[in-house]
């Protein structure tokens, strides 16, 4: 058995993974490898207890996992994760600066979160602003799992969230290409997206899933989930394929906007600088269907991978032949446990833990309690040694340690005087720095509360279904063409919901001198005149009379800016993928498109100050405002 090995543990809604994992002659090596599927019922849900019962499976048939080190990851819908910039900064006063920053950025009060930070390691400017990336997780959802784990018999030494062990993995075990590499791990409830953008990351959690895409065999094929499942996770070896393809490719689909929107909002975000998208890589369980692989690429238009196998990873000599054909059936889906493992041998390159701090600090005196013995028995031996010296040794060491301590209380009275006597202007100096950046930041957040309140709140409306819909549905909802007619027409309607809306692409507050300032983003689809045509105007005045009258109430100095709409067209994969030129606006590419595209919207920007610039007479009068 080898020595400091470490265990990564993937607890996921559908089945438990886990790897032993150590340090090999030259890269880590994988010891030991589990796999345990959980049972579903007859509706698709997962009978109640399975996680439970195959931990407990886990802990008996592998019983060193109770003395050895333990990594574990919450998914990552349960976490809050943010990506933000500091200004260079002197490295001693990271903590200070980012902890700051957290109670501004984190949606809780920090007193209920467990949260912790990573800075993004790469070459910076000397005047450039620095990454931080920012996760959080619930307190009491910590210590739920937590319990969960401990009633198994696991005690955690490590609480991270997925996305991130997925990153590390990555990071450890493929050569990733000079582009971006986009990163899907495709779960039972949830989807885990991933940016790689050289040493820049970046996570989202997508609602499509597994569960998705086995409801739509079930229903196609119409059988039972249970088969229908089965079905997916044997689609390798499946005879006919294709039928599995053609039931999940209307969910595939969605699946695709999804990925899109995720992709543009990214390059929104960095819009800085040119981002380019090298490849997209496959992992989880949904990975391994039939034709996904074909169909992505031709739908986002990138390069398309999976995980087919290990580059730095080895296996241990004492990995049995059904562990490698575990391997080998079910690689994609490791990509969570074996990023924990990494992360336990010191080779990650994010390493945040979440588990609570008071259990970190207990942790770490129980690694000391061997030291302390040692220490201890070192002390002993010293006791005897002296002793054995006798007394007229004992006499000289009682003179030096008189005149030692003589000294020493010199030496303290010297540095009370001093202290004492310590000119405090450079620290009266720090303090009114730090207060009017508290002040700036206050504003900052009074305006991105009061804008919060003021921002459509309609987006998120749904076409009703009607009455003859919903009947239609219940007598031939086995029917494929009366399927279809139903899901044609709540498109129609749903299309016509979202033409009204307005809809925020980009948001900038930064701080100025006199306050904040706030430049706004934002499109709405195109209004047509009677001919046909796109009318500016018209549209133009829809986002005056909706969106700005409505900021306006709030910040009466809310304008249009000076430039120019420009025309966007959806976000489509030709328009986002443009090169960067005179037609460019935001950070995304624009254009006047071609004739066939009928999704235009209008795009133009508002510009806010807070609080409100004060008139000539104000200030003449001297009730400026600040």
């Amino acid at each position: 058995m080898a020595s400091g090995s470490v265990w990564g543990v993937d607890i996921g809604k559908s089945s438990l993974k886990a790897v032993r994992m150590g340090r090999g002659r030259e890269e880590l090596e994988i010891q030991a490898l589990v796999h345990y599927e959980y049972e579903f019922q007859e509706d698709g849900t997962i009978a109640p207890g399975e996680s439970a019962r195959a931990l407990e499976r886990f802990t008996a048939e592998h019983p060193s996992v109770k003395k050895e080190r333990v990594l574990v990851a919450l998914p990552g819908h349960a976490s809050f994760s943010r990506f933000i910039k500091l200004p260079a900064f002197d490295p001693k006063k990271l903590d200070e600066m980012v902890r700051f920053e957290a109670q501004q950025q984190i949606p809780f009060p920090i007193a209920e979160v467990n949260w912790d930070y990573a800075l993004v390691e790469r070459e910076y400017e000397p005047d450039e602003d620095r990454e931080v990336g920012l996760f959080a997780v619930k307190k009491d959802v910590v210590y739920g799992f937590i319990g969960d784990l401990q009633l198994s018999g696991l005690d955690p030494d490590t609480i991270t969230v997925a996305p991130l062990s997925i990153y590390n993995f990555v990071c450890y075990d493929t050569e990733l290409p000079e582009k971006a590499t986009v990163v899907l791990d495709i779960g039972w409830d949830h989807t885990d997206l991933v940016v790689i953008d050289g040493e820049r990351y970046w996570i989202r959690n997508l609602a499509l899933n597994g569960y998705d895409l086995t409801k739509a065999i079930a229903t196609r094929l119409k059988i039972p989930f249970g088969e229908a499942e089965r079905l997916k996770r044997e689609a390798a070896q499946a005879k006919d394929s294709r039928k599995l393809y053609q039931a999940t490719e209307l969910v595939l689909k969605d699946f695709v906007a999804e990925i899109h929107r995720s992709i543009g909002f990214y390059k929104a975000q960095n819009k800085d600088r040119q981002v380019q998208i090298g490849q997209i890589l496959l992992l989880g369980s949904g990975s391994k269907l039939p034709n996904i692989r074909p169909f992505f690429q031709k739908e986002l238009g990138y390069p398309v991978e999976t995980i087919r196998r290990l580059s730095r990873l080895t296996l241990d000599v004492d990995v049995n032949v059904d562990e490698v054909e575990l391997l080998k059936e079910h690689l994609p889906t490791f990509a969570v446990a074996f990023g924990l493992g990494i992360q336990g041998c010191g080779e990650a390159v994010n390493n945040i833990n979440l588990l609570p701090h008071e259990i970190q600090q207990q942790k770490a005196l129980e690694k000391k309690k061997p030291l302390v013995a040692v220490a201890v028995a070192l002390l002993y031996v010293l006791f005897g040694l002296a002793y054995a010296m006798g007394s007229s040794t004992l006499k000289g060491i009682d003179a030096v340690l008189a005149e030692a301590n003589s000294k020493l209380s010199r030496l303290r009275r010297s540095e009370r005087e001093r202290a004492a006597a310590m000119d405090v202007a450079g620290l009266e100096e720090r303090v009114a720095r730090l207060a009017a950046l508290t002040s700036q930041r206050t504003l900052v957040l009074e305006m991105l509360n009061k804008l919060a309140g003021a921002l459509p709140k309609n987006n998120g409306a749904l076409a009703e279904i009607t009455p003859e819909q919903r009947n239609v549905l219940a007598q031939q909802g086995n029917k494929v063409p009366a399927v279809e007619r139903v899901r044609a027409e709540l498109t129609a309607a749903q299309d016509a919901v979202n033409d009204g809306k307005i809809w925020l692409l980009d948001l900038d507050v930064k701080a100025t001198p006199r306050g904040a300032r706030a430049v706004l983003l934002v499109a709405r689809k195109y209004k047509r005149n009677a001919q046909g045509g796109l009318d500016q105007t018209a549209t133009l005045d829809a986002v005056k009379v909706g969106l700005l009258s409505d900021l306006k109430r709030v910040f009466p100095s809310a304008d249009l800016a000076k430039e120019p709409p420009q025309t966007l067209i959806a976000l489509e994969k030709d328009a986002l993928e443009q090169p960067r030129g005179p037609g460019d606006f935001g950070g995304v590419s624009w254009g006047q498109g071609r004739p066939e595209d009928r999704h235009r919207y209008l795009a133009v920007k508002i510009v806010i100050e807070y609080p409100e610039p004060a008139t000539t007479a104000q200030v003449a009068g001297g009730v400026e405002r600040r």
